[in-house]
């Protein structure tokens, strides 16, 4: 076999014991060909269903929180939780596209960036060569079958996204000197977009930290001292990120709420939590990818290592333990009560697949270097087998998905919002929902989810809901009869313009036909306390993503685009001169640059509105590529200055 077959099986040259480098055009093709191949798998759904709406229960919330920040910031939507809509709100006027189409895709672009920085990692600590990457990157995200988090939980991707880039940045760092100022940003911003696991992937680090700490006492000869100096800067990171996000969970929404649900109708947390913590631990599919993990860790703990790798690979490996000893705590915890993540904590367990991913890539070196003239077709064979079971159980459990939003409901809201327009003037307005018999509450609060992203969004703040049929609210007046966050001012509730929509209030539609004083205005919509228009409105065509092949391919790499152009000056600047590491973590450092620069673009009072959006955008990636310059500037200075600061003659 050659030098360079052997290159594409480890990153170190068989012939010398030196680590082979890798240039950029290397690092663009494997870092774009993960992107690719893990956005293509998510989005694919979209064109093989025909789905016009995003995929996911939850995908309407995004929606609407995104338009109410590009309307007006964060003034509904406080800073808890925040990073999701700021980014989007941001990436509406940057690309061209629709609220719709970002939430569609924008959990395939994130998992593909999760996806790089969790295949960079063994690459950095093992020696994995680049062209391992898109298979590993695609292995973590598909060894559980369908991620439960790509089913609209989109707060979670770009979480994972984030903190595994910063994962990949603090193992960057033991690894090249570069890169804690990188995590403090990405775990930053990550604690701005979920907290709740911002807060389980810091308990996490931490501990791995404790992890490496204690095993280079064991390994090495150095001292307490050396150690912990070592690890200080990665420390401080980790202390920065969680003291942001802490002040950030003091921007209470307008409507309440920390982000997490404390209670919940049907049964509490604790028991709606840890009974889905059980459904997950009886799916079966997620389990074929135990065995294989366990080998991918022996092969990483056992595997010859190069000294430069040794505390990368000390690292990583406390990370991947660390993650499984926190998951197992935090399953057992809840399982006595506590709530902590749900079923999603099983969907975060990326150590499981990512060190599939890595037994795959040892058992296919080991093939190709000691079965000689058969190793490389067994290698082949080994990589389309397990990889080929991996897709067909992520096929298979991914068939129940669906993108839950209905056009019927989309439109006949939308000529309810045309006739708000016309002639509510300044009242406020309640949409009549209907619970209906034995119909679940959560099914209700994703239909006003669906209102919220379908109107107007400066009517936000003057709309609310009411869950029942006409009769119930006009017998329910004043304002203590709505139920919907915040209530309408009691001086306000007589001239409230209540509507009701066929689609989400069947029973009460026929009933408000038939109320005195009731008009009905569009197909399909009713309203009390109305004026009649001069002719019934029209439904007007439905807003909704654009799904269609080009359709995504564009949004795609427009979104990419950007966090590109943001990202790499930070790259540059922050991290090594690695070229895997700097493409691989440019987009995720971009959007993580966007959703801290958002933050506070609205924290000091500046408007999202039209072309203001693209302020953050400008200030993230002008302050990026400024550092850049000056720390280049300054490696310039350095080596000019290097040889004049020695004595003629050396010495």
């Amino acid at each position: 076999m050659s030098v360079l077959q052997r290159a594409v099986l480890n990153r170190e040259s068989p012939a010398r014991g030196r680590p082979v480098e890798y240039g950029y055009p290397t690092a663009w093709v494997t870092v774009l060909a993960t992107i690719g191949v893990v956005a293509l798998f998510f989005v694919s759904i979209y064109v093989r269903r025909g789905y016009r709406y995003p995929v996911g229960w939850d995908t309407t919330y995004y929606v609407w929180r995104t338009r109410s920040v590009a309307s007006d910031g964060l003034a509904l939507t406080g800073t808890i939780r925040a990073g999701t809509p700021l980014l989007l709100a941001e990436l509406l006027r940057t690309t061209g596209q629709n609220a719709w189409t970002l939430v569609a895709v924008i959990s395939s672009i994130m998992a593909g960036l999760a996806g790089v920085a969790a295949a960079a990692m063994p690459g950095l600590a093992l020696g994995m060569a680049p062209l391992w990457m898109p298979l590993v990157g695609l292995i973590t995200w598909l060894a559980f079958g369908w991620n439960g988090m790509m089913s609209g939980h989109v707060d979670n991707v770009v979480n994972a996204a984030l903190i595994l880039s910063g994962l990949c940045a603090a193992i960057s760092f033991v690894r090249r000197g570069r890169g804690a100022a990188a995590a403090a940003l990405l775990f930053a911003a990550a604690g701005v977009v979920h907290w709740p696991f911002f807060a389980l992937a810091m308990a996490i680090f931490w501990l791995a930290l404790a992890y490496s700490i204690w095993a280079s006492l064991g390994s090495e000869a150095v001292t307490m001292g050396d150690a912990l100096r070592a690890m200080t800067p990665l420390g401080g990171a980790a202390a920065a990120s969680m003291a942001f996000t802490a002040v950030t969970l003091l921007g209470v929404p307008a409507a309440g709420g920390v982000g997490v649900k404390l209670f919940g109708s049907g049964g509490t947390p604790v028991q709606v939590y840890k009974v889905r913590f059980i459904q997950r631990l009886h799916e079966t599919s997620r389990y074929w990818a135990f065995p294989l993990a366990a080998v991918g860790a022996l092969i990483a703990g056992r595997a010859p290592s190069p000294p430069a790798h040794r505390a990368a690979r000390r690292l990583f490996l406390s990370l991947m333990a660390a993650w499984v000893t926190i998951s197992v705590v935090a399953g057992v915890v809840q399982m006595y009560g506590v709530p902590v993540a749900g079923n999603r904590l099983l969907h975060y367990l990326f150590p499981i697949p990512l060190m599939a991913g890595v037994a795959v890539w040892g058992l296919a070196r080991w093939l190709a270097v000691r079965r000689r003239s058969l190793g490389p077709a067994l290698a082949f064979g080994l990589v389309l087998v397990v990889l080929g079971g991996f897709l067909f159980l992520a096929w298979k459990a991914g068939r129940v998905q669906r993108a839950w939003t209905e056009a019927k409901g989309v439109r006949q809201i939308a000529a309810a919002d045309r006739y708000v327009q016309g002639f509510a003037g300044d009242r406020y307005v309640v949409y009549l929902l209907d619970t209906g018999t034995g119909r679940h509450h959560e099914t209700v609060g994703r239909w006003w989810a669906v209102v919220q992203s379908t109107i107007r969004p400066d009517e936000l703040e003057r709309t609310r809901f009411y869950y029942g049929r006409p009769a119930g609210y006009l017998d329910g007046f004043p304002a203590s009869a709505l139920r919907g966050g915040t209530l309408v001012p009691p001086e306000a509730a007589s001239r409230a313009l209540a509507v009701v929509i066929d689609r989400y209030n069947h029973r009460g539609f026929q009933e408000a036909e038939a109320l005195p004083g009731a008009r009905v205005v569009a197909q399909g919509v009713a309203v009390l306390n109305g004026p009649a228009p001069p002719a019934p409105l029209p439904l007007p065509a439905a807003v909704e993503a654009n799904t269609r092949p080009i359709g995504l391919a564009l949004a795609i790499v427009l979104i990419l685009f950007t966090f590109l152009v943001v990202g790499s000056g930070w790259a540059l600047a922050l991290l090594p001169p690695d070229p895997l590491v700097r493409v691989g973590l440019a987009p995720g450092l971009g959007a993580a640059s966007m959703i801290l620069a958002g933050l506070g673009w609205d924290r000091v009072g500046l408007p999202f509105r039209g072309w203001a959006s693209l302020g953050p955008v400008a200030i993230a990636s002008v302050t990026g590529w400024a550092l850049a310059l000056i720390v280049a500037a300054r490696s310039v200075v350095g080596v000019q200055s290097g040889p004049s600061a020695s004595p003629p003659g050396g010495g």
